[in-house]
């Protein structure tokens, strides 16, 4: 028993025997009963958290992977940045083919890029709130500057 219930109980053993020192002895004893049901429960639950920990080579994977993921946000980022500035952007096909694109449909296509580099780059942080706003913000700026480069090529070629 905890220290506090034992001491409790000594104090009731000095008290002369009636109604209420029964039904304060029970009282007592139910608690010491749900606080042992309550640390059972904490075990299990501690050991099915120790069953869903990643071992350690899952941990160096998910470093590894972190890592990867913010060199391609960067590359994203870098890549898109420059279309902007140059107004070209180019991106190799099938088959090693390159294309490349000029002008304010290479900006738009710049711009997309941008926004899926921070996507990436929204992704190395924890889950919560500014994460998911953060995904969602960039996920539809990207597609309307994907749709504003589709709209753009479209207004070129004609």
């Amino acid at each position: 028993m905890d220290a506090d219930l034992l001491r409790a109980l000594k104090e009731l053993d000095a008290v002369p025997d009636s109604a209420q020192k029964t039904q304060a002895i029970a009282l007592i004893k139910e608690m010491q009963r749900n606080r042992e049901r309550t640390y059972e429960a904490l075990d299990q639950i501690e050991k099915k958290c120790a069953l869903l920990a990643p071992s350690p080579r899952e941990s160096r994977a998910y470093l590894i992977g972190g890592f990867l993921v913010g060199i391609l946000a960067l590359v994203a980022l870098y890549s898109g940045f420059d279309a902007i500035a140059h107004a070209e952007y180019c991106s190799l096909g099938r088959w090693g083919k390159q294309y490349c694109t000029h002008g304010i449909k290479a900006q738009f296509e710049g711009v997309a890029t941008v926004f899926v580099g921070g996507m990436l780059m929204a992704l190395l942080f924890r889950a919560g709130r500014f994460k998911a706003i953060t995904l969602w913000l960039f996920g539809v700026l990207g597609a309307m500057s994907f749709l504003a480069s589709f709209l753009a090529r479209l207004a070129v070629d004609a």
